[in-house]
């Protein structure tokens, strides 16, 4: 029997939404109800006073190396806020911080996330 959520093609599995609507909807298909289902992202995230505060703390020169979907998000706390965001309104509900390669930078990096961004996004 074929199944019916299966991608037709790989570039759907590029579209968060996407694949959070073939999940829920396989998951129904087999009596498991859609909205007890938790979904997760991981994300390199640069934040910072300026977007180039923000960039250096992703280390650009190795981005390539620390990225394997493409997820990074990098920014003021207020964009890296709105970015979230419009993942938790997929339905996203745990986001796993990939720690950039820059060490430098890692400290104040975290620092601007747990104080900046993550208070705002507890209500989400």
């Amino acid at each position: 029997m074929p199944n019916r959520h299966r991608p037709q093609h790989k570039s759907e599995l590029k579209s968060p939404s996407r694949q959070i609507e073939l999940v829920r909807a396989a998951a129904a298909e087999i009596g498991r109800d859609p909205a007890r289902i938790a979904f997760s992202m991981t994300a390199l995230i640069g934040v910072g006073h300026t977007r180039e505060q923000a960039t250096a703390a992703i280390d650009p020169a190795n981005l390539g190396s620390q990225t394997f979907d493409g997820t990074t998000f990098r920014g003021f706390p207020a964009q890296i806020v709105d970015d979230l965001g419009r993942y938790t309104e997929l339905g996203v509900s745990r986001v796993y911080v990939r720690a950039p390669t820059n060490m430098a930078g890692l400290a104040g990096n975290f620092e601007l996330l747990a104080t900046d961004v993550l208070p705002q996004l507890a209500g989400l």
